[in-house]
């Protein structure tokens, strides 16, 4: 039986588990609540989500991991149609798990179903021929970055830009000198002392191919200023012993944080940051960073195949400014070696750092405004 105020949302990102986490809180806030279900993480469930399936068991990446655990998500995604067809549900908001919520836009589309996408797939950065089959599945692409709307625009996609909703993440108090040196200090840092970030991923597969690389290169670092010191930042809800299994006797003495991430990114310096969100939670933070990516080689091999000529970047960041203000390093040139002497010359020369942060003062205001949850939820509640 159909209930009116129903949406399906799938949810299987972290980044995006947060952006819905946000929609649910405001929507609970008002008159009339709407009841949501489908994918999601433990956050959201104890707001009152009804989850199918977990965003903790489907984040996997690259072709090989994919096939790996294709008939799980096979389920989930059967499950779901069931579930469609049986509450006669008539809106859905898909946001990012680009493969998967393609797939079911199309579907749903079969069914009626009024398809919203929030989190744009990357189109625009691979695979471009997509573009013709989102434009036939969806109402309405619900874009986070003016140069997203721009390209969807120029395809004929209906879009509507609302704005990224990390910019209502931010506080006053996460720049705040005197917050940060309380911060160090119940950590056991320093005021003055300079501290690196260590950002693996949340996925376990990112983990597998990038956290020892980061350990390494921070190893090297050490040993040209041993002063360094070094923080591990997790991610909310990750479990710490995924990262501890990588950790090597002889590797150097570093923290493990597991914070906000804009709180824990307040006490560092400069980040090692595997590609994603995390580069762009990073930058609004106004923390200059390498970033660095490997998979696994057949998903690393297909991913240069496909990716579009007109983008050279891969980190948010630096296609959001158009140009490599973030040395960005991929595959085999993540290297200890390679990745330690980039940071040197990014962190340890004060004009090159200065420089950056200069730069990613402008970074807040080419994201829009605040208030992209409160724009989503008005567009849900007219599809109602």
């Amino acid at each position: 039986m159909q209930n009116k105020n129903e949406v399906l949302v799938i949810s299987a990102e972290a980044s995006s588990n947060l952006y819905a986490q946000r929609l649910l809180e405001l929507s609970a806030s008002e008159e009339a609540p709407i009841h949501y279900w489908g994918v999601g993480n433990q956050d959201m469930i104890d707001l009152g989500f009804e989850a199918l399936g977990r965003a903790e068991d489907m984040a996997v990446m690259g072709f090989q991991e994919v096939l790996k655990h294709y008939p799980f998500i096979k389920g989930i995604y059967n499950n779901i149609l069931e579930q469609v067809d049986k509450r006669q549900t008539k809106v859905a908001l898909l946001m990012d798990y680009a493969e998967f919520n393609m797939k079911l836009a199309g579907e749903l589309k079969k069914r009626g179903v009024k398809v919203l996408f929030y989190i744009a797939p990357q189109i625009w950065a691979w695979r471009q021929g997509r573009v013709k089959k989102l434009k036939a599945s969806i109402e309405d692409l619900l874009c986070i970055f003016p140069f997203e709307e721009k390209f969807y625009q120029e395809h004929g996609v209906p879009t509507n830009f609302v704005g990224h909703p990390l910019l209502d993440e931010i506080e006053d108090k996460f720049f705040d000198l005197q917050e940060r040196n309380i911060y160090r200090m119940q950590l056991g840092l320093t005021e003055n002392q300079r501290v690196l970030a260590l950002m693996p991923g949340s996925r376990k597969s990112e983990i597998s191919l990038n956290f020892r690389t980061q350990l390494d290169t921070a190893k090297l670092l050490k040993k040209q200023d041993p002063s360094v010191a070094v923080v591990v930042l997790a991610a909310p809800g990750m479990n710490l012993d995924l990262l501890k299994e990588y950790v090597r006797s002889d590797d150097p003495e570093f923290l493990f944080i597991q914070d906000r991430p804009f709180r824990m990114l307040s006490v560092c310096d400069f980040a090692l940051v595997s590609s994603g969100t995390a580069t762009l939670v990073t930058g609004l933070m106004k923390k200059p960073m390498v970033v660095m990516y490997k998979m696994k080689p057949v998903s690393a091999w297909l991913a240069k195949k496909l990716v579009s000529k007109n983008n050279p970047y891969f980190a948010m960041v630096n296609l959001i400014f158009g140009k490599e203000l973030m040395p960005e390093f991929f595959q085999e040139k993540a290297n200890p070696k390679d990745l330690a002497k980039s940071i040197s010359a990014s962190w340890f020369d004060s004009s090159v750092y200065q420089n950056t942060l200069e730069e990613l003062e402008k970074l807040p205001a080419l994201l829009g405004k605040k208030g992209a949850t409160k724009r989503v939820l008005d567009v849900l509640r007219e599809k109602l």
